[in-house]
């Protein structure tokens, strides 16, 4: 007997108004709280309404960061090919440095950073749930497109490190908010792909030319 799957479960409609609520109010606090429920207290959801949703207030926390982490991740979804590698890497770095310039992200880090204080399965959850699940899904990104033929003679797993280092070095570099002229920092994404690609094969020069199309 063929044994039949369960249907994905989608998420509530409210469930997905609450991490949309919630997100917003992450997005615009900067006064340094280190709470969730200090920022919920700014919105028009009630705690009662998390622990039906989401079972807990730190459930909620997690599911805020796996939604940013899909965002992230979504330009890796499809296979890369020797066409589509540049685009789909600029694209994911772009989200990336979006992210780390948003603070919302930071805000989360925050919070995290405060709950492993009190809750020690915090920090191991919110770690698996966020940067493990980039860092593994990059590689896998790697080492697609190795067996597709792009040339990457690293290690995709330290392909994968190397590459988020090196973002963070333009993230130090540049800082995290807009600049003196209001561009933003994503918009050097594309050149620090070139750089990074020209570092790990300073051979080629294919990274060099493809790149300019996805700036």
């Amino acid at each position: 007997m063929t044994a039949i799957e369960e249907p994905t479960r989608r998420p509530s409609d409210r469930r997905c108004a609450i991490l949309q609520e919630v997100s917003d109010a992450l997005r615009m606090a900067n006064d340094g709280a280190t709470s969730i429920e200090a920022f919920l207290a700014g919105t028009s959801v009630s705690q009662r309404e998390v622990i039906d949703e989401f079972g807990s207030m730190d459930d909620l926390v997690i599911a805020l960061v796996e939604n940013i982490v899909a965002f992230m991740l979504e330009p890796l979804d499809e296979s890369p090919t020797e066409a589509t590698f540049m685009r789909q890497l600029v694209a994911y770095g772009r989200r990336v440095t979006d992210e780390y310039a948003d603070l919302r992200l930071k805000n989360l880090y925050r919070i995290a950073i405060t709950d492993t204080i009190r809750d020690s399965r915090m920090k191991g959850e919110f770690y698996r749930r966020g940067p493990h699940v980039v860092q593994s899904e990059l590689a896998r990104f790697f080492r697609s497109a190795q067996l597709a033929g792009v040339r990457l003679d690293l290690d995709s797993r330290r392909l994968a490190g190397h590459f988020m280092a090196y973002l963070r070095v333009g993230w130090d570099l540049s800082g995290t908010g807009p600049q003196a002229d209001g561009s933003q920092p994503a918009d050097g994404v594309g050149r620090r792909v070139e750089g990074f690609l020209k570092g790990i094969r300073p051979e080629s020069n294919d990274a060099c030319t493809a790149v300019h199309d996805q700036r």
